[in-house]
């Protein structure tokens, strides 16, 4: 055990080594604060047109808006349906007396992790281990590594794990920045706010009989496990990209390439059923926990999660047999 820890520690050090790491909680330190920006801006737009802080008023006009939304003709068919759905779900907040836009840093890592988790947030897995097999190689250091008497296939699993580590270090780092600068713009409350979960939409249609309040902090824990959940996969399909490309570049470009194809498809075409069979875009699970439409017509919770976690399988397992057997 004392070894199996060292040889993982190796590991992490070497990813921090490269400063990939370093180069995330850099993009984190620019993207946080813009996004807390642009969040007070949306707070004070809506503060002066209402004219009121009454949460109560603004998701009544919310509501209101979307069902003028819903009267236009031309409005697409899958929208239609996400339109009629929030709208229940707003009644549903504003039955129960829970503000669904809770102010305070809890808010701020709510909607952030949710905006997110679709692109850029799994992007950060990528950036950090897009080198970890291809930068041995072009090191020159892969085949002196696999000679050592460790063995292949523990050496490989170190790696997976060291791989697993930071990629939950991304998400400390973005708890961390989240809450400390967001904190004095909207507070550093709000994680004991109630949170409605448990919405199954059917149709056009909302589910409420499993609905039940849970405190913001632990919908935040559920959020940040599927974000991180959906970030490892990531993190393995770029093993598996890792140990084939000969250079970063070429790896991180294709997983890039293919985080970037889920995402347009989410949002372009997510009325086409197959779409789903793209593993990328089967990222974005915050939806689940929320309790809004899924970003594929068709999409559940179970095969977002079993579809993610097969595929993920199946790059840690080509990335297993490629280092165990013909990399050197």
């Amino acid at each position: 055990m004392t070894a199996w820890f060292w040889l993982v520690y190796n590991e992490v050090e070497k990813l921090l080594f490269r400063r990939r790491m370093a180069v995330v909680v850099g993009l984190l330190a620019v993207l946080i604060p813009l996004f807390v920006y642009a969040q007070h801006k949306q707070l004070e737009t809506v503060r002066a047109r209402m004219g009121t802080d009454d949460w109560r008023l603004w998701t009544a006009q919310l509501i209101a808006d979307n069902e003028n939304r819903l009267a236009a003709s031309r409005l697409p068919e899958e929208w239609r349906r996400w339109l009629l759905v929030r709208n229940e779900q707003l009644r549903a907040y504003l039955a129960a007396g829970v503000d669904p836009n809770a102010p305070g840093a809890a808010g701020f890592l709510r909607s952030f992790m949710e905006a997110g988790m679709p692109l850029f947030v799994p992007l950060f897995a990528l950036i950090v281990g897009s080198d970890i097999i291809s930068g041995e190689r072009s090191a020159g250091t892969l085949r002196l590594l696999l000679s050592q008497p460790v063995g292949r296939l523990r050496l490989a699993l170190a790696k997976v794990a060291a791989l697993w580590l930071s990629v939950g270090m991304i998400f400390f780092w973005i708890a961390v920045l989240g809450t400390l600068v967001s904190g004095p713009v909207f507070g550093f409350g709000g994680f004991q706010v109630p949170q409605l979960v448990g919405f199954r939409v059917s149709g056009e249609t909302l589910d409420l009989g499993g609905v039940r309040l849970i405190p913001m902090w632990q919908y935040l824990l559920m959020l940040f496990g599927l974000g991180w959940y959906a970030s490892t996969v990531v993190a393995l399909w770029t093993f598996f990209a890792s140990s084939v490309a000969r250079s970063t570049a070429a790896g991180m470009g294709a997983g890039f390439a293919f985080l970037l194809a889920g995402s347009v498809l989410a949002n372009y075409a997510s009325g086409w059923r197959g779409a789903k069979w793209v593993a990328s875009t089967n990222l974005d699970l915050g939806p689940y926990l929320a309790g809004l439409r899924p970003p594929i017509e068709g999409l559940t919770p179970a095969f977002a999660l079993g579809y993610l976690g097969a595929t993920g399988a199946l790059a840690l397992g080509l990335a297993l047999w490629r280092l165990t057997r013909d990399v050197a």
